[in-house]
């Protein structure tokens, strides 16, 4: 799925069914690297997995993030979604 962020594309492959858990790869990275383990999850959860803005098939942002900023994205996501008490 696409995700609009402050009128930015944010991938997120979505998967499964079931409680959520969000995986949220790390620097220089993207959703990829979960690859293995979002397949075994998906058989009981509901896994997003993200490529962050300025990785993989996300848009770059405007300016350099840091961890707030990717903090304030996942958050907005959750909240979004409707997604409630989701695992990391």
């Amino acid at each position: 799925m696409i995700y609009k962020y402050d009128n930015k594309d944010i991938f997120v492959e979505v998967s499964g069914e079931g409680e959520a858990v969000l995986l949220l790869h790390g620097w220089g990275c993207t959703h990829d690297i979960f690859a293995p383990l979002a397949k075994l999850l998906s058989g009981q959860y509901k896994v997003y997995s993200f490529d962050f803005p300025g990785f993989g098939a996300s848009q770059e942002p405007d300016a350099v993030w840091g961890v707030e900023e990717y903090t304030r994205m996942v958050e907005r996501f959750v909240a979004e979604n409707k997604i409630e008490n989701p695992s990391l």
